[in-house]
């Protein structure tokens, strides 16, 4: 997680009714391209993992079915 010190734009819409005393409200600070990056590359490290574990799942049934049959 990254914290990003970069305040949101400031919008001057007077009547929205979040604006301050001199008529801005702050937008937030989210940046939707870095947003989808960060998604795709935590559903591809969670099926890396996913696909680990099931493999040494597999691997390990072969061992156990293997040293049972010896």
């Amino acid at each position: 997680v990254v914290d990003r010190a970069v305040a949101g734009a400031q919008v001057f819409q007077p009547g929205h009714p979040y604006a301050d005393q001199e008529g801005f409200i702050r937008r937030p600070n989210v940046n939707l391209m870095f947003e989808m990056v960060d998604l795709q590359a935590s559903r591809r490290a969670y099926s890396a993992n996913l696909a680990m574990f099931r493999a040494t799942r597999a691997m390990t049934r072969e061992a156990i079915n293997t040293i049972r049959s010896s």
